[in-house]
């Protein structure tokens, strides 16, 4: 923090980085308002340095708040902030409760594992002449979730919806409605909505959040209802998701409708970060039995395909994701078994490999030049039948219908997809319609040409800013290495030792008691600093153990060598001033007693693997640096750019004009308007058409924000 010579403003900066298990509530309190490094607004009057507003009892014209986020919560706090501050006589208590008032009103993502907080209350447009000033609040405080650490789909969240990667969901209000549309030749124009609720009550432990969503046209429609949980669990694996899901579907593929309807369970976990932090292993399964329906002519279904059955199948999926400071990739792998009707049999087998990687290159200010790319295969093996809807049908895939499993935790998809051909409209194989193989890649590139940062240039390019931020960080990663150490087993083990150690502090203390006792007015000072040093000993003790959090670490080290020496330093002043003059066999036996406890309790401290700690504390925080990068240099609030696709897809088996492969260029624009709107528009070529198939095919789809808060 520093003092500038500019005047025109005053301000109270506070900066702190930090893991979020570790941060109190943020303190506004202090009293001097000091110079902030901010440029001059113009018709904006200067405020004298060195002037005590609160002395000179300044009020306050009005105040106003500067935060790329306050769409999520304004609304819910305007009044209440504006006649808290509003005319009222100006206070460095009322500044520090407008920074409270903000700041609970912003909802943290539960995922947190840090926060990074950059605030600060500008005093700015005095009149002396009236003692009044206006009072701006900038608030760049975030909460980045712990997701971000590798899976790509972190990294659409981040490009869409930049208020979530920063971990400002929206609160307020337990049931949020996001309206969803696009076009797709085959689907036509549809439209619906994600609705979520997370009622969050008590006993309901099992499952927090209940999920439907749904949309249609005239041709088709999509409808899904879920019931999804999660846990943050320690090494080696460091999260679970569940869900129960109901899907039903109908959908139009070339001349048919393909329809499904069923019940699925799935379970999905994901490792600790591991190769320097960079990397995380991801696993799951699912069971679903339902129905799968279509009206397809007999003649044209492959051998061993039936339209319309009742199925079983498990689903097993595996893969690995990495994220570098400007590359996200993930490679999965799906294998589903199936049966046709309640056959305790395997019926088909499909594979599905899934590769993706984006990477992006800054080339300006926030503009980053982004290629985005995907490659897809998949193959069914069938030893006995398959329903026509298992088998693989290519296209736009623009109505989401196109991935493995459901949920959008892990999406692997399953399709060919081609964006110069309508959905589903690639599906006719030399055997009949619906490909039991196929190989698909995707490419995106994409420029921002005009955007709104998330953090000001000034504030990101500040050096003195980016020094306070690293020594942060420095600090952060203590912390967290601290935690580790209070998970392992051997320090739950030294814990377990203290209520007896507490008894034997009280034996010396009472051994010292009866000594004083019966030696009145001698060694006056020496007794009291023994007493003193047992108290201290039973002091950090007892808030160990009252403690439930990780501040129950820095408690009991501070009775060993490690920290404070609590215990050694009954020892000397009990054992070695005190008692070497008096001599007290009671006195000698209690702090033997206490000296065997501290080496038992030293030697399960001694016994937490420090490495081990040390290791994912730093991959924490190489996620840590990463996602401020991401922060500071990478994400926008809004942003509007050309974006140039190519697209090939091939599906088999494939004979003459029938399967193979097709081509797909195109291009069209992105603008993206953090939650409150993104749309995606262009059109591609289908440049090695096939009789019967269009010249290619317009692409656009549109998100918009949620309208609860």
């Amino acid at each position: 923090m520093r003092r500038s010579q500019r005047p025109q403003f005053r301000a109270i900066l506070i900066l702190s980085v930090g893991l979020a298990r570790a941060v109190n509530a943020q303190n506004n309190s202090s009293t001097a308002d000091l110079p902030a490094k901010v440029s001059s607004q113009p018709g904006m009057k200067a405020c004298a340095a060195g002037t005590d507003f609160e002395a000179e009892k300044y009020r306050i014209r009005q105040a106003s708040v500067e935060d790329p986020f306050k769409f999520l919560y304004w609304s819910r706090i305007r009044t209440q902030f504006n006649a808290m501050l509003g005319n009222q006589l100006y206070t460095s208590k009322l500044r520090s409760d407008g920074f409270s008032l903000v700041e609970k009103a912003r909802s943290a993502n539960s995922d947190a594992r840090f926060v990074v907080r950059f605030e600060g209350a500008y005093v700015q447009n005095c009149d002396a002449a009236t003692k009044t000033l206006d009072l701006l609040y900038r608030i760049y405080s975030t909460d980045p979730p712990l997701t971000l650490g590798g899976a790509t789909e972190s990294q659409a969240v981040a490009e869409t919806s930049p208020q979530t990667t920063a971990g400002l969901t929206q609160g307020g209000s337990p049931f949020h409605f996001t309206p969803t549309g696009g076009y797709d030749r085959s689907d036509g124009v549809f439209g619906g909505g994600r609705m979520q609720v997370t009622p969050k009550l008590a006993g309901f432990r099992l499952f927090d959040t209940f999920t439907a969503q749904g949309q249609g046209s005239h041709s088709m429609h999509s409808f899904s209802a879920a019931l999804s949980g999660s846990a943050n669990l320690l090494r080696p694996i460091r999260k679970l998701d569940w869900r129960i899901d109901y899907q039903n579907d109908l959908a139009p593929g070339g001349g048919t409708s393909l329809a499904k309807a069923g019940l699925s369970g799935q379970m999905n976990g994901e490792t600790q970060l591991f190769w320097k932090g960079s990397t995380l292993a991801r696993f799951g399964g699912l069971l679903q039995g339902g129905n799968m329906h279509s009206d397809a002519p007999s003649g044209l279904l492959a051998l061993q395909t039936v339209s319309n059955a009742g199925y079983g199948s498990v689903k097993g999926y595996l893969g690995l994701s990495s994220r570098t400071s400007h590359n996200v990739v993930s490679a999965s792998y799906g294998l589903e078994l199936g049966s046709v009707g309640p056959a305790a049999r395997v019926d088909w087998r499909k594979h599905i490999g899934d590769v993706t990687d984006e990477f992006w290159i800054p080339v300006g200010d926030h503009k980053p030049f982004e290629v985005e790319s995907r490659f897809t295969a998949g193959g069914i093996q069938v030893p006995h039948s398959v329903p026509l809807p298992v088998l693989f049908f290519g296209g736009d895939g623009g109505d989401g219908s196109e991935f493995f499993v459901p949920g959008d935790a892990w999406q692997i998809r399953d399709e060919p997809v081609i964006r110069a051909i309508p959905a589903n409209r690639l599906f006719l194989t030399s055997q009949g319609i619906g490909a039991d193989r196929f190989a698909s890649l995707n490419l995106t590139l994409s420029y921002p040409v005009k955007v709104q940062p998330i953090m000001p240039k000034e504030l990101s390019t500040d050096p003195e800013f980016q020094r306070l931020l690293h020594g942060q960080i420095v600090s952060a990663a203590s912390v967290e290495q601290n935690y580790y150490s209070w998970k392992d087993p051997n320090f739950a083990a030294a814990l377990k030792r203290l209520p007896h150690l507490k008894q034997l502090l009280a034996s010396l203390l009472t051994a010292v008691t009866t000594a004083q006792t019966a030696h009145p007015n001698t060694l006056q000072d020496e007794f009291t600093d023994c007493t003193t040093n047992i108290s201290v000993a039973d002091f950090d003790a007892t808030n160990a153990l009252a403690a439930k959090d990780v501040s129950q670490y820095g408690n009991l080290a501070a009775l060993l060598p490690v920290d404070s020496g609590d215990l050694a330093q009954v020892h000397t002043a009990c054992a070695l001033t005190l008692n070497r003059q008096l001599n007290d066999p009671g006195i000698e036996a209690a702090t033997a007693a206490v000296d065997a406890a501290r080496t038992a309790i030293l030697n399960d401290f001694n016994a937490i693997d420090q490495k081990l700690a040390a290791r994912l504390a730093a991959s924490d925080i190489a996620f840590v640096s990463r996602t401020l990068n991401t922060l500071f240099r990478d994400l926008n609030i809004f942003s509007i750019g050309p974006v140039a696709v190519f697209d090939t897809a091939w599906i088999g088996p494939a004979k003459g004009d029938v399967g193979g492969n097709r081509i797909g260029p195109g291009g069209g624009v992105r603008l993206e308007l953090a939650s409150y709107v993104n749309f995606t528009l262009g059109y591609a070529w289908n440049v090695d058409r096939k009789p019967g198939e269009g010249g290619g095919a317009l692409f656009f789809s549109i998100g918009l924000r949620d309208l609860f808060r």
